[in-house]
């Protein structure tokens, strides 16, 4: 009994140990509870924002790649238009020219009133075979291909269309009895001299510049051809500020320079031809030998130009010469030379019938002002 009542108490005195440790615990727990502050409930909007962009980003990306599977790889040309400040010169004006430069030569020697009769056409103001000594020339000529070069506008109404013709020569040694008509100095009969190239037939290429001036009624050409080598920068000419030059003296000295200096400029002696520049600078560096020579200058027209604005005034030489190639036929040519007048001799400042830049001072003409010379007369070269 004894030993069951010793156990009994020692149960309840455990039972009750472990209740009152209970309690304590539960107390401190509740103690704990109080301290923790009561808080909001986080807020998703934020993050549910950030899903939907990246979300809608990866639709996007899907269906960009899906359209551009189904389309295939696309070629992207990119056309870039470019403004030209160049002057528009008419097909029609091109045209007149190339037209011009085939019947210019095409000739036979047993018909000169047919070439004159197509020559006609074109012409005015020049002897009505345009410049050609018909009854120098050797034989038949026939173009085969007649082309535009290059072209230039020197003001709305002239125009320098350059030409490429190739023809075709048929040498002979003696012409029949010319068809001539009766405005014609030429002889109603000629005979060329013996040449060793008769009945021999060469292929000749030459560049010729045709002068077109534009009218209202239409195109036509007023001055004589010129054949080069290369192209001739044009400007226009305002005739109001040019006084025409009658002083013998004058034009005595500026014919003896155009025979001077279109001989060697034609020969391509650059050496020699930098005597006869006022300015060693203005003188071409090279030039190529021409197929033509001078062979005479029938006549020059000499106009004296007032600059404005305090720039040195200058003569303008138009001088008409005959050129002539190695088949021995002549052809009339206007070359124009800008020259100063100093110490009593004439000295050439520009070739051509552009006038000098305004930002030439009176002392010093820089190699800017004179456009480089065309490279001289026609290139003749056989097939």
């Amino acid at each position: 009994m004894g030993l069951f009542s010793k156990n009994k108490k020692k149960a309840e005195s455990d039972e009750a140990e472990i209740l009152e440790a209970s309690k304590e615990e539960k107390k401190k727990k509740l103690k704990s509870d109080k301290s923790i502050k009561p808080r909001a409930p986080k807020t998703m909007a934020p993050k549910r924002a950030l899903r939907i962009l990246f979300w809608t980003f990866c639709f996007f990306i899907l269906i960009r790649g899906m359209v551009s599977f189904a389309r295939g790889p696309q070629i992207i040309e990119k056309v870039t238009n470019v403004e030209s400040n160049s002057p528009t010169i008419s097909d029609s004006v091109k045209g007149f020219a190339t037209d011009f430069a085939t019947e210019y030569f095409t000739w036979n020697t047993t018909n000169a009133n047919d070439r004159i009769d197509r020559i006609s056409k074109f012409i005015i103001n020049i002897d009505q075979d345009a410049g050609l000594k018909f009854f120098e020339v050797k034989g038949e000529s026939r173009v085969l291909s007649a082309e535009i070069y290059d072209s230039k506008m020197i003001d709305p109404t002239h125009f320098d269309i350059t030409t490429l013709v190739r023809r075709e020569v048929e040498m002979s040694n003696t012409k029949a009895p010319l068809e001539i008509g009766t405005d014609s100095n030429v002889p109603t009969s000629a005979v060329a001299p013996t040449n060793s190239t008769s009945g021999k037939t060469i292929i000749k290429k030459t560049y010729m510049v045709v002068p077109v001036t534009l009218t209202d009624d239409g195109p036509l050409i007023e001055t004589y051809p010129r054949f080069i080598g290369n192209q001739q920068k044009g400007a226009s000419i305002d005739g109001n500020d040019s006084n025409i030059v009658s002083d013998k003296t004058l034009l005595s000295r500026g014919k003896e320079l155009s025979e001077s200096f279109l001989k060697t400029y034609l020969e391509g002696n650059v050496s020699q031809l930098k005597y006869y520049y006022s300015d060693n600078a203005l003188s071409p560096d090279t030039l190529i030998p021409s197929d033509f020579t001078l062979d005479t200058v029938e006549s020059i027209t000499m106009y004296k130009v007032t600059e404005q604005d305090g720039m040195p005034d200058y003569y303008r030489i138009e001088a008409s010469v005959i050129v002539k190639n190695d088949l021995g036929e002549l052809f009339v040519n206007t070359w124009t030379l800008n020259a100063t007048d100093t110490n009593g001799k004439f000295y050439v400042l520009s070739v051509g019938t552009h006038r000098l830049n305004e930002d030439q001072t009176p002392t010093n003409l820089p190699i800017s002002s004179a456009s480089p010379a065309p490279e001289p007369s026609s290139t003749s070269t056989p097939n």
